[in-house]
């Protein structure tokens, strides 16, 4: 694998760091359930929630960034990265696809709108997304984790199969590659293939799809 420079590994940082941040955020907005002896007038009181949302606060700045430099593809990818925290999917694609006008070696904005879109179920788009983060960098074995996951859902199981040995390759101990590469074995009854898969995530701690086959009625136990 070559050498990242700085500004790429940051990319692909915070490409990985999308899905948590929104139960982050979530749990932020929600710590402080106690009402205020005052109740303020519904006005009021939407305007106080809008500034004590850090989301919100994340899209008015970007929204002021773009507005002083219209060919900010950093702030349209930010914002695209608050909306999508808030599951406004459509709104995020459009600020990740602006950011790829702006800036189209921006690997974050293709992995993210390919996840938007996996999430609104065009899997084609998100498929499309996918394979050219992967062509600008097939290094990530992030990526073809997503990929496969779009295919799984098109039921292209060979080809998510695919994916996922090229996840392990790249990281051998990725138990979810292994997990899922399992299921999509199961899906086209290679049984020996998914119980050696299931054994290795296992091995790796976690014994779910293992669980699974053996208390299935269907299938040999895995040995």
């Amino acid at each position: 694998m070559k050498n990242l420079t700085p500004k790429l590994w940051g990319m692909l940082f915070f490409a990985f760091l999308l899905l948590p941040l929104a139960g982050l955020y979530a749990g932020e907005e929600g710590a402080n359930e106690r009402k205020p002896k005052n109740e303020p007038v519904k006005d009021e009181k939407a305007k106080q929630e809008h500034a004590s949302n850090p989301l919100q606060e994340a899209i008015d700045k970007r929204t002021e960034e773009i507005r002083l430099n219209p060919k900010n593809a950093t702030a349209y990818y930010n914002r695209g990265l608050a909306y999508h925290s808030q599951e406004k999917y459509k709104k995020a694609i459009q600020d990740y696809s602006r950011a790829i006008e702006l800036d189209p070696r921006d690997i974050r904005a293709y992995n993210n709108r390919g996840i938007a879109y996996d999430r609104q179920k065009q899997y084609g788009k998100s498929i499309q997304d996918f394979n050219r983060a992967i062509l600008l960098y097939p290094g990530a074995a992030e990526f073809y984790m997503n990929r496969a996951a779009a295919r799984f859902n098109l039921q292209q199981y060979k080809k998510a199969i695919e994916d996922y040995t090229q996840a392990v390759d790249l990281k051998p101990n990725h138990v979810a590659a292994y997990t899922y590469r399992g299921r999509c074995f199961l899906m086209i009854e290679k049984y020996r293939q998914a119980c050696a898969d299931a054994n290795k995530a296992c091995d790796l701690g976690n014994c779910r799809l293992l669980d699974h086959i053996m208390e299935s009625k269907k299938i040999d136990k895995c040995e």
